[in-house]
């Protein structure tokens, strides 16, 4: 049975993260960058419209921004290692504080429908990818 899944596992398109950067700190109002390097591991592309979609949830968990990004898709991806670098545009009412950033594959409708291969997947079907800090920002940095 253990050959079977791993099998499964294998079919279709399975998307990895594999790394994430990004600044510690943003301000309100300002952009974002982010660095997701992925890895299809899978045996085929996928043949949906997939888009990239970041968020950003407070201290509490709660989601108070989320953006999908139209300009790129998983459509068509291949197997194999490609790299995504997208401009998170921060709203200007944004909350300031501490807050966790996400990732995840979504659908025209904005939620998060691809499960993506790494542990950690939260309830909502987001990612995610860790800390930062939205404030203002010192130009010395």
């Amino acid at each position: 049975m253990p050959k079977v899944k791993k099998w499964l596992l294998k079919i279709g398109y399975r998307f990895v993260l594999d790394e994430a950067s990004w600044p510690a700190r943003a301000a309100p109002g300002a952009e974002l960058p982010v660095r997701l390097a992925w890895s299809n591991v899978g045996v085929a592309p996928a043949y949906y419209d997939f888009r990239p979609a970041l968020a950003l949830a407070d201290a509490s968990g709660r989601i108070v921004q989320r953006h999908v990004f139209d300009g790129e898709t998983f459509r068509l991806r291949p197997p194999g290692d490609f790299t995504m670098n997208l401009t998170l545009p921060l709203r200007a009412d944004v909350p300031q504080g501490d807050c966790q950033l996400l990732v995840g594959i979504a659908d025209a409708s904005g939620d998060p429908v691809v499960r993506i291969a790494v542990e950690g997947r939260r309830e909502d079907g987001w990612q995610p990818l860790g800390p930062m800090e939205i404030g203002p920002v010192d130009p010395a940095d």
